[in-house]
């Protein structure tokens, strides 16, 4: 008889992270934890325990866990609290391996890339800007940007370019290219 699985799949693979932090001395604090999702980045990715709040119930199952994180070779600054402690996706890296983790250096520093500060409006959100403005006076057509802000994040190699800086970056509109937008006359009179 064949065997049939029932219910959903998952891709975790290990154990949760109060199953590992449970059976070891003081709760794990100075080892080290990686999880299975971040196995597929070449550089390094794992947690330093740093605190341990365990809830205290009957199987010792949940409470809270602040790490020093480490993602893809690179510190990332202060402590923070894992909020995914629950997942069973974590691993125990044993005391022989943890040299190679936290002696890990990047081979090649990684290229900084350069966003725009701004950026000109869409074609139709430009003409009716310009439409308003056409009475008033000292308003130039090339002063219409947008200008653009980013999500700050501490684990990007980003950075917003600064005044009269060139971008490495640019974007687009999407759907909208210099050829679509070279044939368009725009009628002020409608």
């Amino acid at each position: 008889m064949p065997i049939t699985y029932i219910g959903k799949t998952t891709h975790f693979k290990g154990k949760t992270l109060f199953e590992i932090l449970s059976n070891l001395k003081n709760f794990g604090v100075g080892r080290l934890v990686v999880r299975s999702a971040f196995q597929r980045y070449p550089e390094p990715t794992f947690y330093i325990i740093k605190k341990v709040e365990p809830q205290m119930d009957e199987e010792n199952k949940f409470g809270r866990v602040w790490v020093e994180k480490c993602f893809r070779g690179k510190k990332v600054p202060g402590v923070r609290e894992v909020t995914t402690s629950y997942k069973p996706d974590f691993c125990l890296i044993s005391k022989e391996d943890e040299s190679y983790y936290l002696n890990y250096e990047l081979k090649e520093p990684k290229v900084e890339r350069i966003l725009p500060r701004e950026i000109p409006f869409p074609p139709l959100l430009r003409e009716v800007l310009l439409r308003e403005q056409k009475g008033q006076e000292g308003v130039m057509e090339n002063e219409l940007m947008l200008e653009l802000h980013y999500r700050k994040h501490v684990l990007t190699n980003y950075r917003v370019a600064d005044k009269g800086e060139t971008p490495s970056e640019s974007f687009r509109y999407p759907g909208l290219s210099p050829e679509f937008l070279e044939g368009i006359k725009v009628n002020y009179n409608a």
